[in-house]
């Protein structure tokens, strides 16, 4: 690798980084991704089908095991990625194009065999984006030491998406197709052991907000909600509205924990029941410790508990605001009635979806050295369903 890539594949590491999230609209923390860097797009087809079934957890599952399959293939090198509950969107290096590939392709098998769903995947070259007159820039916010979550902006993944799910100019297709083997590597670090999350405040609601216009109008709509926020929630919205607390962590089934890892593990081509009392004993050991709360050889479940509901994502940005949010249904009702304001002022387009619980999928790396990360959806559907109110109040406003 010549020094030229070597500064490209750690472009993401050398950001510096913000720990604000008021600050997500401020053009000092954007950079340019570089133009030889690739975006991966992953999400459940059928996914809203699936989760009228009752199927989210699943979905939840399937839209992480992207993310996580890419950073095993990563390994120390950090790249920006993006859950979106039935999906993902991580860039990655010119350099890892090929085993990332590879590695998709191995969880697009595990996806179907183990859960009956089928993982779109496509993978298009960022240079082609910029051709088209988009861009895609990043910022890295800090969630805790060690642990960032990637904000985006430009419009270049809105538009890879649509390429990836209608085709590319002159016809491209970005769809990446399934391999037939898998390696246990593939899925190392994904887990779904939680219970969901309860509200404290009465509902969990799930938002996205698109803002319109100019990038400078829509930097302003997205501060001002986000101030917005903070006059409702009498400026403790972190502190109030995160979906993730000491009071609503209960640690799941152990059996259910069990089957439902030994069958994304089993895939890989082991034997399934090696893998079913492998992930048995770690599921039991863990369930122990999490409910003595006691320490033992070096970790801690207490300082866990609390890395946990700091490094929870139920806040992002990725083209669009991305929130997961406690609230009280007063609160729920005001929220509404300034986005419907700001919607029939043309400044920003809105979806929501209210559910009784949040729902929490982990990847887990280095439990003792704050290696992990939790990704958030509300319950039922949440952000795959609020996407259904955006896009149809897209779709009014183009006939309209």
């Amino acid at each position: 690798m010549t020094s030229a890539q070597n500064s490209q594949s750690t472009f993401y590491e050398k950001l510096p980084s913000f720990d604000q999230f008021s600050q997500i609209t401020s053009d000092d923390h954007y950079h340019d991704v570089p133009e030889s860097w690739w975006v991966v797009i992953t999400d459940v087809k059928g996914s809203t089908n699936a989760i009228k079934l009752g199927r989210y957890k699943d979905v939840n599952l399937t839209g992480a095991a992207g993310i996580t399959a890419v950073l095993n293939v990563t390994g120390r090198t950090a790249v920006p990625f993006v859950f979106g509950g039935d999906g993902a969107t991580i860039l990655i290096p010119e350099e890892l194009v090929e085993p990332v590939r590879k590695a998709l392709g191995e969880t697009q098998k595990i996806a179907k065999q183990a859960m009956g769903l089928e993982l779109r995947v496509g993978l298009v070259p960022l240079r082609l984006i910029v051709k088209h007159q988009s861009k895609v820039q990043v910022a890295k916010y800090a969630l805790t030491h060690n642990n960032f979550l990637a904000m985006f902006r430009g419009g270049g993944l809105s538009l890879a998406e649509k390429w990836v799910k209608s085709g590319g100019p002159d016809g491209s297709n970005f769809l990446l197709e399934s391999t037939e083997n898998a390696s246990d590597s593939t899925l190392k670090g994904l887990s779904c052991r939680w219970k969901p999350l309860k509200s404290g405040n009465g509902k969990i609601l799930s938002t996205l907000i698109l803002a319109k216009g100019s990038e400078m109008a829509k930097n302003q709509t997205y501060k001002e909600f986000i101030s917005e926020l903070d006059r409702i929630f009498t400026g403790a919205v972190p502190e109030v509205s995160r979906p993730v607390s000491r009071r609503n962590l209960f640690y799941g089934s152990v059996l259910k924990n069990t089957w439902r890892e030994a069958r994304l593990a089993g895939q890989s081509g082991g034997s399934f029941f090696k893998v079913f009392f492998e992930k048995l004993r770690d599921v039991i050991i863990a369930k122990i410790l999490f409910t003595l709360r006691k320490p033992m050889g070096g970790f801690s479940p207490e300082t866990y508990i609390s890395e946990m509901i700091n490094n929870a994502d139920y806040r992002k940005f990725d083209d669009m605001l991305r929130m997961v949010l406690d609230s009280s249904p007063g609160n729920i009702d005001r929220i509404r009635a300034y986005l419907e304001k700001q919607r029939k002022a043309g400044l920003l387009y809105y979806g929501l979806h209210i559910s009784d619980q949040a729902l929490m999928t982990c990847l887990v790396f280095a439990p003792s050295d704050n290696q992990h990360i939790h990704f958030i959806d509300g319950a039922g559907g949440g952000y795959a369903l609020a996407a259904l109110e955006l896009k149809e109040q897209i779709k009014k406003d183009k006939v309209g």
